[in-house]
């Protein structure tokens, strides 16, 4: 049975297991965040289609599909990203994108029914690693192409990367 505790100084939430400590409060996020995840795909066991923006190498990929989700397409604009990620995935019969914002809304609505949209867009304008300059960096308003796809498929969910700074930027 997992617990939330304080570590042995008393200041930061930590994670036991039966009476032992296995991680502070960075382990207690990611279980939780697997919990979250589990009960998704539990509400979720059938087997939906899904669109992959902001592709990279297809780490949301790989995540869905062994879940039993369906890739209908995706969208990357590196080159190098592209190559390995048709290497690594079957995506045979599937609708390829490269530069997001060069992509017409009718090009949007020919993919035709999504059920998930997911999106590791580009986090470097929010991240507090970073300049934080949100949406006056160019990269921060690619957030808005995930929008647009959602507004146009109106897909139930959309699975998108988080990155600490972006909810309070």
């Amino acid at each position: 049975v997992f617990v939330k505790n304080a570590d042995a100084r008393g200041k930061h939430p930590a994670l036991m297991k039966n009476g032992v400590v296995v991680g502070g409060w960075i382990k207690m996020r990611l279980f939780v965040a697997t919990v979250l995840w589990a009960l998704i795909l539990k509400e979720i066991k059938n087997h939906m289609k899904f669109l992959d923006l902001f592709a990279g190498i297809g780490g949301f990929r790989l995540g869905m599909e062994s879940s039993g989700h369906k890739c209908v397409g995706f969208c990357e604009i590196d080159k190098f990203a592209r190559k390995s990620y048709k290497a690594i995935h079957d995506t045979k019969g599937e609708i390829e994108l490269h530069d997001i914002t060069a992509v017409s809304d009718e090009s949007i609505r020919r993919i035709g029914r999504v059920d998930i949209i997911c999106g590791g867009f580009p986090c470097q304008a929010f991240s507090i690693a970073g300049n934080r300059r949100g949406f006056e960096d160019t990269r921060g308003t690619l957030f808005f192409e995930i929008a647009r796809f959602a507004s146009i498929l109106r897909p139930k969910y959309l699975f998108l990367e988080n990155v600490k700074g972006l909810l309070n930027h």
